[in-house]
């Protein structure tokens, strides 16, 4: 489709398709639809007929993918804050390879883990075998090259999210991200043990860890950008 027809396609009177009707929202600019697979600002009921396109054209993607069995595309057609809910729906289907390299992904891409602390958790310690297919290999190596024991740093504007899951190995990266946006930004130090890690992630700006402990067991945004390790023990802040 062109800009034209785009264009006279959002001009065009037609009501919201149902399934989306039942995921608007009210925001400070107006309707907004946040439904698993369209995220649109500013809806018209009345004049919806591209976001109705829109949704019928991941309709039409979501179903090739299943029948594809493409459980990465299947996943990434949703909408990002949807895409663990879409994994969790799919996963049974999975080899212990494919079910740990996909966790892995959506992990990464996600921006709400926070939300979903039980499922994450869950997940991560899920007992099927092939745990080691979350790291390429690069990040097997360079997990391999990590001291026995770990010291993270945390940098936090409020104290209610002392137990979340983002960690860092760099403490001046720690502290800007508490001081980023304002508050009361706080440091928190641990230290953990390598041989407890679930995976090592690498591939993104900076420089992060990300802590999976029994004591802190909420979760938190996981920046873009860095180095992320999940602890399944309890860590002591010191």
């Amino acid at each position: 489709m062109d800009q034209n027809e785009w264009e006279q396609l959002s001009k065009r009177q037609e009501q919201l398709h149902p399934d989306l009707a039942e995921y608007l929202m009210e925001t400070p600019c107006g309707l907004m639809v946040n439904h698993p697979l369209v995220q649109w600002p500013s809806v018209d009921r009345e004049y919806a007929a591209n976001v109705n396109w829109s949704y019928s054209q991941k309709l039409d993607a979501v179903a090739k993918a299943i029948e594809k069995r493409n459980w990465s595309s299947y996943i990434s057609l949703h909408e990002r804050p949807y895409r663990l809910e879409a994994f969790i729906e799919i996963y049974d289907t999975l080899s212990p390879k494919g079910f740990w390299t996909l966790l892995s992904d959506v992990w990464t891409d996600s921006e709400n883990t926070w939300q979903h602390l039980a499922d994450w958790r869950a997940l991560w310690n899920d007992d099927r075998p092939g745990k080691h297919y979350a790291m390429d290999a690069s990040e097997r190596q360079a997990f391999k090259c990590l001291p026995s024991e770990i010291v993270l740093y945390r940098g936090i504007r409020e104290c209610h999210t002392v137990n979340g899951m983002s960690w860092s190995l760099d403490r001046a990266k720690a502290i800007w991200f508490a001081t980023r946006r304002g508050g009361n930004p706080v440091l928190l130090t641990a230290r953990a043990k390598k041989a407890d890690a679930h995976a090592l992630l690498l591939g993104r700006v900076g420089f992060y860890a990300v802590a999976w402990a029994a004591k802190f067991n909420a979760g938190a945004t996981v920046w873009r950008g860095g180095l992320f390790i999940f602890l399944s023990l309890q860590i002591a802040i010191t």
